[in-house]
């Protein structure tokens, strides 16, 4: 389900930054945002994905080839981005991936995408990392937010559609299940 341009022109023109002279990179910034939502990668924080690509513009052109690769290499996974935060590190932009299961080898595969990217990616001021948590279910994505704003069909096609996140076979998107029911 993809946003029309003229919505997404729209939605633009109606943000402000409190970043003068940069309207070409915010632009930028949201063309991006929106073609990795197309591409169903979840940003549960858009906010602080515009501001971690605002501070470190120089990571833009890698963004969709590193997402292009994973989702080649991790086919139908649940893939989401955030930033990672670190006071004793150097705060990276991350791809997450979550399987239904970790038993085939994630790390080598991760590797190799990244890998691919490391000589451009060492003159950056920034970073982008792919990355798994090990976690299977939802993706931190707040589900009751999405069950109060969104009709019971909706939600229902949306936890089909982003289905791909894991869930046991027994999964009543109709009804909230957290981590303590499992």
């Amino acid at each position: 389900m993809g946003v029309s341009a003229s919505y997404t022109e729209s939605v633009f023109k109606s943000i402000t930054f409190d970043y003068p002279g940069n309207t070409a990179l915010t632009y930028e910034i949201e063309r991006i945002m929106n073609q990795l939502q197309e591409m169903n990668i979840m940003i549960p924080k858009p906010a602080k994905i515009r501001e971690y690509l605002l501070k470190y513009p120089d990571i833009i052109e890698l963004i969709l080839p590193v997402v292009n690769d994973a989702r080649e290499a991790f086919l139908g996974r649940f893939m989401f981005l955030d930033v990672y935060e670190d006071d004793d590190y150097h705060n990276s932009l991350v791809l997450y991936i979550r399987q239904e299961s970790y038993d085939e080898p994630i790390s080598e595969k991760i590797n190799e995408i990244i890998k691919q990217y490391k000589e451009e990616l060492a003159g950056k001021s920034g970073q982008i990392r792919v990355a798994t948590d090990f976690e299977v279910r939802f993706a931190g994505l707040d589900l009751d937010y999405y069950r109060q704003n969104m009709s019971p069909d909706q939600f229902k096609l949306l936890i089909e559609t982003v289905g791909i996140i894991p869930a046991p076979n027994n999964f009543d998107p109709n009804e909230t299940l957290y981590p303590e029911d499992l």
